[in-house]
């Protein structure tokens, strides 16, 4: 009898979370949910007064920050508010850490995008910034999350929202970046 290795248990879990994210993106590619977040980028890029906008806070900061550097590859106008940590900790001391990421855009308008990655759903600067650019500029919100937020039931602050089905943050992490290149090259595709 075999005994497996702490490496192969861990490995072998870390999959199983994974494949649960990447069945949750499948679904999100076959009821459209890709195409309108496709749909509304391409729209950016169309117009080049339009503005995308990404935030995350730790992993998906950086998942947010991929995202805007593969729009500015394919011509959308794109910037990630959580890149300039100068900036980001200024915010947060004069304001609220909730405010920080809300008051880094004072331009917003309704032809602005809005995309947030969060693991748990539940930041409450991501969640501000969403609720806010929607109820004050009525610009379009797209929030990419993982596990179940308690704003489940009252979503209506994002025009579209993906939720991955795991509460393992490194699956949520990796799959959030397949999200992110999907998007970048069903772009280029179209």
């Amino acid at each position: 009898m075999t005994t497996q290795s702490k490496s192969s248990v861990i490995t072998l879990a870390h999959f199983k979370h994974l494949t649960d994210c990447l069945y949750s993106i499948e679904k999100y590619a076959e009821d459209g949910t890709l195409d309108k977040v496709v749909e509304q980028l391409a729209r950016a890029k169309d117009n080049p007064g339009r503005m995308v906008y990404t935030a995350g806070n730790g992993g998906s900061s950086n998942n947010a920050s991929h995202m805007a550097a593969h729009l500015c590859d394919v011509g959308i106008r794109a910037t990630c508010l959580t890149d300039n940590s100068g900036l980001s900790s200024a915010r947060a001391n004069d304001h609220t850490f909730a405010a920080a990421l809300w008051n880094s855009i004072p331009y917003l308008t309704q032809s602005d995008t809005i995309i947030a990655f969060s693991c748990s759903g539940i930041s409450t600067n991501i969640a501000n910034l969403l609720l806010q650019a929607k109820k004050v500029s009525n610009a379009f919100t797209i929030g990419i999350f993982g596990c179940p937020s308690i704003y489940q039931n009252d979503l209506d602050f994002l025009d579209i929202h993906m939720a991955l089905n795991s509460q393992n943050y490194g699956a949520i992490e990796d799959a959030h970046s397949v999200v992110v290149h999907l998007i970048k090259d069903l772009l280029i595709v179209n």
